[in-house]
């Protein structure tokens, strides 16, 4: 059974599922992110959370299927090649037995911000994010909902904004949303990591 979808962008999706070496380094990560419950899944049943990888110097890239957050562990089959995306549009095409994240957007125009940023990281936290809005760190603004245009455009000027290879940034119309990104994912989870111990 497939999980349960909250995409808002259109979703065209084609076969071509990755490889597990082509996706060991966001399993090794996921399992921290998941045992730290920054991806996981709500009282409700649903899941939240989500990570990817670039592939090549384009904006394409690896990142865990919508709905997955709800389990512990994931292989290879349950993330997706991002091939392309179009804001005006608001449409995603992707590769995978699953489709793309709700976020896929927002990660492809951290993607577009720098192109040496290769990793980015989507966490949920209630603490840490109503701690985080009382920072300087940048912050998206509260009319842009997640997996939209505006939240990706907002990001995107974040992230350009920060002149950085790595940081986060909270997401001020997501609830316990923040994006962590890095030239490794690595790097991406320390930059996590150091805003939350």
């Amino acid at each position: 059974m497939e999980p349960i979808s909250y995409i808002k962008f259109n979703c065209t999706r084609a076969a071509g599922a990755p490889s597990a070496a082509q996706t060991s380094d966001l399993l090794r990560v996921r399992r921290k992110l998941h045992a730290r419950k920054w991806i996981g899944v709500t009282p409700d049943d649903i899941g939240y959370g989500n990570l990817s990888r670039r592939v090549g110097r384009t904006v394409r890239f690896l990142i865990s299927g919508t709905g997955t957050g709800k389990r512990a562990k994931l292989t290879a089959r349950d993330f997706v090649f991002v091939d392309r995306y179009d804001l005006a549009r608001n449409r995603v095409w992707c590769r995978g037995a699953l489709d793309a994240s709700a976020e896929s957007m927002t990660h492809a125009a951290v993607y577009e911000a720098d192109p040496r940023i290769k990793a980015v990281i989507h966490a949920h936290d209630r603490a840490l994010w109503d701690r985080l809005l009382q920072t300087d760190l940048p912050c998206t603004p509260k009319e842009a909902e997640y997996g939209t245009p505006a939240i990706a455009r907002a990001m995107r000027k974040a992230v350009k904004g920060m002149k950085r290879t790595s940081g986060v940034v909270v997401m001020g119309g997501h609830e316990e949303g923040l994006i962590a990104f890095g030239r490794t994912l690595d790097e991406a989870w320390e930059a996590l990591k150091a805003v939350a111990d």
